[in-house]
């Protein structure tokens, strides 16, 4: 039997409807609350010769033995981290949070040798932007003309150069308060806002097709999402659809995946008015169910279930070849 773990937050919609896929098809699936094991507990752990095995508890109370999973999908982090109420020393508080995440990951680190999906280094690692751009170039896709500065000069300059068709928006960004894409005006680039931090000023793709499309393995699932909106998430009223991604445009997206070390990856592109689709960001674990929930041809919780059971199924075979 397959044997599967999700580790996320507590209010991970996409963790559960994934796990239900799983277990209909015969898996053992668990998931792993990141920010809630000062809650939950049961995490346990020996680098002794004979020791027990590593353990930890899923959402169910059941003990996971990280030894013998064959993948865990490392789905989401951040979030406010659940503590009991009991403990009211904020910096007591900050320490827990910081132990029970330090603690999780190396055990995972020290124990799990199945698949990642993807590895929590590599996963951080390619939430970066700027390295998300240079790695897109490499494979040839076509990206949009782009500055990452807080140079004032430097600024205005880029701007006069594209007659201010320009958008702005963050490089890491803040998951407590979460920012959309925004035109670029001559009176937003004061010195004092510009100097504040770096940020990524970029050419801007007109058109209102904008493609969502999901890498899971060597498979790739595109969508295009319609909408009179500069960022197609505020406000959300775009249509969905299906969308034939070309087959060049495909591998080129599934190097990036690769070269960013990614199991799997969601991509958001544009159309231009000429038709060709221009690179804007990979999320190593971006958000995916909703586009089938707007649009039943895209079959992307079967297509997920079938990934991770492919990638499952895979090291299961190299486990017993091992051995």
């Amino acid at each position: 039997m397959p044997s599967i773990a999700i580790v996320t937050r507590h209010d991970d919609f996409h963790a559960y409807v994934i796990r239900h896929a799983l277990t209909a098809r015969g898996a053992d699936c668990s998931i792993i609350l990141s920010d809630s094991m000062a809650m939950v507990g049961g995490m346990s752990w020996s680098p002794n010769e004979g020791a027990d095995p590593a353990t930890v508890r899923d959402v169910d109370g059941r003990t996971v033995v990280v030894a013998g999973l064959d993948v865990v999908w490392w789905r989401r982090l951040t979030g406010d981290p659940r503590i009991p109420v009991e403990l009211e020393d904020e910096d007591a508080r900050e320490l827990v949070v910081s132990e029970c995440r330090a603690s999780l990951l190396g055990l995972l680190l020290s124990d799990f040798t199945g698949t990642w999906v993807s590895h929590p280094e590599r996963t951080r690692t390619a939430h970066n932007k700027l390295l998300q751009l240079v790695t897109a170039r490499r494979a040839g896709l076509r990206l949009p003309r782009t500055l990452v500065s807080q140079d004032p000069e430097k600024v205005r300059r880029f701007c006069d150069e594209l007659d201010y068709q320009v958008v702005a928006k963050t490089v890491g960004g803040s998951q407590r308060t979460p920012t959309a894409t925004g035109k670029v005006t001559p009176g937003l680039l004061s010195d004092t806002s510009i100097q504040l931090c770096p940020t990524i000023y970029q050419e801007l793709v007109p058109g209102t097709h904008h493609l969502r499309v999901c890498c899971f393995g060597r498979t790739v699932h595109a969508a295009v999402l319609e909408t009179e909106g500069l960022d197609w998430r505020y406000p959300f009223d775009a249509t969905v659809q299906p969308y034939q991604l070309d087959d060049d445009t495909a591998s080129r997206l599934l190097q990036v995946v690769d070269d960013l070390c990614l199991r799997m990856g969601i991509i958001d592109m544009k159309l231009a008015p000429d038709g060709s689709p221009v690179w804007l960001e990979v999320n190593p674990q971006g958000q995916f169910l909703f586009l089938e929930g707007l649009c039943n041809e895209l079959s992307l919780i079967r297509a997920f279930a079938d990934f991770l059971l492919a990638e499952a199924a895979s090291n299961a075979t190299g486990r017993e070849a091992r051995t």
